[in-house]
């Protein structure tokens, strides 16, 4: 689960978290590509497994997409955002 993309700067994340918001699919799965592996760093180091890590970035992720609207009021930058996120229990 790594990414061999170069990272992004913050306004074109935030323009995919605003296309993912509307709705936009590919703008979405180029966001989980260009921030996968630091949520990935993140959830390993948090859960100690992969398999607790792995489920808790797909967490992450589909509450990402939830609730992307809500990244420009957040005041963080939009990986912050992502980072900064409680993932909800139900989502898979």
């Amino acid at each position: 689960m790594s990414s061999t993309r170069t990272a992004l700067p913050d306004s074109a994340l935030a323009d995919l978290l605003s296309r993912a918001a509307d709705g936009d699919v590919r703008a979405f799965g180029e966001l989980y590509d260009a921030t996968c592996a630091a949520a990935w760093r993140l959830e390993l180091c948090r859960h100690g497994n992969r398999d607790a890590a792995a489920k808790a970035v797909r967490r992450r992720y589909a509450t990402a997409w939830r609730h992307a609207a809500a990244q420009p009021a957040s005041g963080r930058s939009p990986q912050g955002w992502l980072l900064s996120l409680v993932p909800d229990r139900e989502a898979s």
